[in-house]
């Protein structure tokens, strides 16, 4: 029985880390095949407060990017960082991470452009992606409070909590605005985690935590 909880945990979180990986790369190839053949701009998928279709630039900005060391930096950290999330939770709590995490930025900074911020066009899924790096930080201090000899085993998140760490010293510096929504996105992906494991906290993955 044993044996079999562990198959199965090793193959639950190859979906969503693979499935989002694969969904970004595709669209990636594509997105820039249009742009090459058509009057189509970059732009034109970014969210800004004056898209004529708000919600849906949402969708096409979480999964666009500007160039491809922009797509591959955000892969890179999903692969790493939300494997291991995953990996410690389950498929749906990643997605959800995800998704809610850039749900919930991008209408922030729809809203700041509006009140306060001068307005760029931003794209990119490290909204979702910081989430998840909010996550695996919450992973490391649920953990390691516990376990101080297993912190090498954290690693994965600990690549994570530095790029957060990263981005708090770019607020500090002054570029604000890119840095400000990563920060938010982190904030998310902690507060969605709580929310997740105190909701879940009879369920398999999230009882492992506490007794190894």
């Amino acid at each position: 029985m044993g044996a079999q909880n562990a198959t199965g945990t090793a193959l639950q979180f190859v979906p969503a880390t693979f499935t989002i990986t694969a969904l970004l790369t595709v669209w990636f190839f594509i997105q820039h095949f249009l742009f090459a053949n058509s009057a189509l701009n970059p732009r034109d998928l970014a969210v800004h407060p004056e898209a004529p279709y708000q919600l849906l630039t949402y969708f096409t900005a979480l999964i666009s990017h500007w160039s491809v060391e922009h797509l591959t930096g955000n892969l890179f950290g999903l692969t790493v960082v939300g494997t291991y999330v995953e990996h410690k939770t389950d498929t749906h709590t990643v997605i959800a991470i995800f998704c809610i995490t850039a749900l919930i930025v991008f209408s922030s900074y729809v809203t700041a452009c509006a009140a306060i911020l001068p307005c760029g066009y931003f794209m990119g899924a490290s909204v979702g992606i910081y989430g998840l790096y909010g996550a695996g930080a919450a992973l490391i201090f649920s953990h390691v409070t516990k376990h101080w000899s297993s912190i090498f085993r954290t690693a994965p998140a600990l690549a994570g909590l530095l790029l957060i760490f990263r981005q708090l010293l770019t607020l500090i510096s002054g570029n604000y605005i890119p840095a400000t929504f990563h920060v938010i996105g982190a904030l998310c992906g902690i507060g969605i985690y709580v929310l997740f494991r105190t909701a879940a906290s009879n369920i398999t993955p999230y009882n492992r935590l506490r007794s190894g």
